[in-house]
């Protein structure tokens, strides 16, 4: 049975970039060549969140990880609680708490629970996430184009931060 299209399908994949290099330069095999490219992008991705190195892409702009302060705060100084991410460890931890004796089934199904929100405190409110900087780019529709970095590289800037990474805080001019 063939799979269904994705959410997000490439025009080109690892195979067409593997027949262009073959054809340009020489001959390799199709597994020594995904090895070499996965090794290539695991090193600049570690460069990026580890090192906080801003990567050139050459003719495709800046890759790099950025810090940035949410808004949280209304103009009243209320919290306005649908910006903030719920700490659902937390939560569950504290409906377990909180109704004894019940399943998550039924826990799930209680309407106006307490929430409990990731505040960031080890950070001193920052968040931080991958951006690819388009600006310097020649290209028509480059606003069509979009970066979604795989669940282990964004799991990664996590380990970065608990190993005393920083990274520069992104303003907006």
């Amino acid at each position: 049975m063939d799979r269904a299209k994705g959410k997000f399908n490439a025009d080109y994949s690892i195979v067409d970039a593997h027949k262009l290099f073959c054809k340009t330069y020489f001959d390799i095999d199709k597994t020594l060549y995904r090895e070499i490219v996965s090794e290539i992008n695991a090193e600049m991705m570690r460069l990026a969140v580890e090192d906080a190195i801003r990567l050139h892409l050459p003719n495709a702009g800046y890759l790099s990880v950025v810090k940035y302060r949410p808004k949280v705060l209304d103009e009243e100084g209320r919290l306005m609680t649908e910006r903030l991410k719920l700490d659902y460890q937390a939560c569950w931890k504290l409906w377990h708490e909180q109704y004894p004796g019940k399943t998550r089934a039924e826990i799930s199904k209680i309407k106006d629970k307490e929430l409990v929100y990731i505040t960031n405190l080890h950070t001193d409110g920052y968040r931080m996430h991958f951006n690819w900087d388009k600006d310097s780019i020649r290209l028509k529709c480059k606003s069509g184009y979009m970066f979604k970095p795989s669940r282990d590289n964004s799991r990664s800037i996590k380990t970065a931060i608990e190993n005393g990474a920083d990274y520069f805080e992104k303003i907006k001019l």
